[in-house]
């Protein structure tokens, strides 16, 4: 068996891998490879191929490996290098999920006959082919994609979601590079959209003392590098109008925030283009790199070199890859581990701008609601994640309207697992009272759907669902009131819903919602909020129990009965190590007769109102246990 760290580049090729041509690999039913598996771990001794495949395929089948040049998907054509099976006393391919994603040079046969993905060679994001690759991406995104598709908004929604005020980067003519901030008429503009870092540094922005001087002229040479880099990506992509909010929003003219902050979503959604600059820490970062790698030299997984020849003799190169290291779904973590995809607005700006150039350290990336590309014309993703499955494609979701049971559920949990677990929890904010302001355009896409009422992140439609939210991780509570304790914007961590039952059934009873907004934004900032709640509550212990982990030890909680029996996991919102078991209230959610969620609440001193403090999943392994036993049902209050 080949040592996991051997280099595949010291071992030579076989017999059965010196014999791969083109035509073999994309014949149908592919190459026989190795007739056997254990053929394959003799040769993976001394072979550097058939070392790489043993690693990738631990299947332990003794059967036929077949190697063979097969499509992605149905929907995308890019070639990959696929690996089958074949059992001996049957006949019949079996193929796993297995792959190597594939490139070659660009004059390479393979790319020219056989469609094998063609590497582009790069220079600099600002240079005349990333221009013209950029502007191939729109012009094919703008002919044959739908994602110039406004989200669901009225004519009169519309007019009043315009940005108020543009950047006109052509006030004065192609010659003066000189711009200045205009007043928005009505009349629809196409304008592109800046999403960047604030940091630490202090920025030009527009203030009620300023504003007049915006109008009039702003000089080139004062910009932000960041700034002025999106009025030259803003120009030479022919688009006059250009919207950033540090210059767009009066900053110390409280009302004209809490108005502009309040459309920003739709600011966004209804842009032409967004410019992401990912690599930047401030606004003085810049959009351009200096030079661009491809992905492949950036991956501490090395490409294998394949050579090959056709049937007229012409030698190829193939090069296999496998990006993903075990990971199931890799994306580009120039982009999803930019300093970008930690700020928390911009979550919001990613999922409903139509179309992202992003400005990365390692080369451009384009990525709108049916794509995401690469500069470099690599797409590793593609393996795992489908062709149609980007940041902004969850918008697309939200195009005209669903009043349908299944559809509204469906975007329920779009709402929870995909916007506020998987891309928004994680997220810093420079302002922890904008948790909510910061997704408030979010908010307002999916309540046009939904047309229940919103509570502080949560939705009343299945409200029992929306509460069983739990954190992961490192958690902070904020400085100041932000929003009620049952909601996931209490807290700043990382938070996650447990998988949807159908078989759970849910007899909470909501009497009385009290939401007190701090603005004129019902999706934004709250002064107060609880919920009156009629439910069955039950009596339990949580116990806290030390793990041994890497970092020193972690906190697990074991919920049980009065009569010390397990019921099941508790999920605390804070590290609070105690000693002794602690005797809590447990609003039931939902159950069935296998197993269940709760809330576990605190009730506050000499009063009947409840806070929460963690939620518990409930299992039906002791259904003999008194806590399972039918009581009366209770109205609460919950802050």
């Amino acid at each position: 068996m080949p040592e996991e760290n051997s280099s595949n580049a010291e071992l030579k090729n076989c017999k059965h891998c010196r014999d791969i041509t083109l035509e073999r690999l994309a014949a149908p039913g592919g190459y026989l490879h190795a007739p056997s598996r254990s053929s394959l771990v003799r040769s993976a001794q001394k072979c550097g191929l058939c070392s790489l495949l043993f690693r990738k395929d631990r299947s332990r089948r003794n059967s036929q490996i077949f190697l063979a040049l097969e499509p992605f998907s149905d929907d995308d054509p890019q070639m990959c290098l696929k690996i089958g099976h074949m059992s001996t006393s049957n006949d019949t391919p079996v193929r796993n999920q297995l792959a190597f994603f594939l490139y070659t040079s660009l004059e390479d046969p393979a790319a020219v006959s056989f469609g094998i993905t063609a590497k582009r060679e790069l220079s600099n994001t600002q240079s005349e082919a990333s221009y013209n690759i950029a502007t191939k991406w729109i012009d094919d995104c703008v002919e044959n994609h739908s994602c110039s598709t406004h989200l669901s908004l009225s004519l009169k929604e519309r007019d009043n979601m315009f940005p108020t005020r543009l950047l006109d980067v052509e006030a004065f003519g192609d010659a003066d590079q000189d711009i200045r901030l205009v007043d928005h008429d009505g009349v629809f503009k196409r304008y592109t959209t800046l999403s960047y870092c604030w940091g630490n540094s202090r920025a030009f922005t527009t203030t009620s003392r300023s504003i007049r001087l915006r109008k009039t002229r702003i000089a080139f040479s004062t910009l932000p590098k960041t700034f002025q880099d999106a009025v030259d990506i803003t120009r030479r992509l022919r688009v006059r109008y250009l919207w950033i909010d540090a210059l767009a929003i009066i900053q110390d003219d409280k009302l004209d925030w809490q108005r502009e902050s309040a459309k920003m979503g739709a600011v966004y959604s209804m842009s032409f283009l967004t410019i992401a600059a990912d690599a930047g820490v401030d606004c003085n970062s810049g959009c351009f790199n200096l030079s661009s790698t491809s992905q492949e030299l950036a991956s501490e997984n090395a490409p294998f070199e394949l050579p090959s020849k056709t049937v007229t003799g012409e030698e190829s190169h193939l090069f296999l890859w496998d990006p993903s290291r075990g990971t199931r779904r890799p994306t580009p973590p120039e982009i999803d581990g930019s300093p970008l995809a930690e700020r928390g607005w911009c979550c919001q700006e990613r999922i409903l701008s139509p179309r992202i150039l992003h400005y990365t350290t390692s080369q451009l990336f384009w990525e709108c609601r049916q794509v995401l590309l690469a500069e470099d014309g690599l797409r590793p993703w593609s393996m795992w994640t489908g062709k149609s499955e980007t940041v902004p494609g969850l918008a697309a979701n939200l195009y005209g309207t669903t009043s349908d049971l299944h559809g509204l559920i469906r975007l329920l949990d779009i709402w929870y697992n995909n916007v506020v677990a998987q891309s928004y929890s994680r997220r810093k904010l420079t302002r922890e009272e904008d948790k909510l302001t910061a997704i408030s355009g979010i908010a307002r896409a999916f309540f046009r759907h939904f047309r229940c009422e919103y509570i502080a992140g949560l939705w009343l439609d299945d409200l029992s669902f929306g509460l069983s939210w739990r954190r992961r991780g490192v958690v902070q509570k904020p400085s100041s009131y932000r929003s009620p304790t049952f909601s996931w914007a209490s807290l700043d961590c990382i938070v996650e819903w447990p998988l949807r039952t159908e078989s759970h059934k849910s007899s909470l009873k909501i009497e009385k919602i009290h939401v007190e907004l701090e603005s004129q934004d019902p999706f934004g900032r709250l002064s107060s909020c609880w919920l009156i709640i009629t439910g069955h509550i039950r009596q339990a212990f949580i116990v806290c129990n030390k793990r041994i982990s890497a970092g020193g030890y972690d906190l697990v909680w074991e919920l049980k009965s009065t009569s010390s029996k397990l019921l099941g996991t508790a999920f605390m919102d804070e590290d609070d190590y105690q000693d002794v078991p602690k005797l809590v209230d447990c609003l039931i959610l939902s159950e069935d007769e296998k197993a269940g969620q709760a809330l576990i609440l605190e009730r506050l001193p000499s009063s009947d109102r409840y806070q929460r403090i963690g939620v518990a999943a409930t299992h039906g392994y002791e259904r003999d246990d008194g806590f399972f036993d039918q009581s009366a049902a209770q109205t609460i209050t919950i802050f």
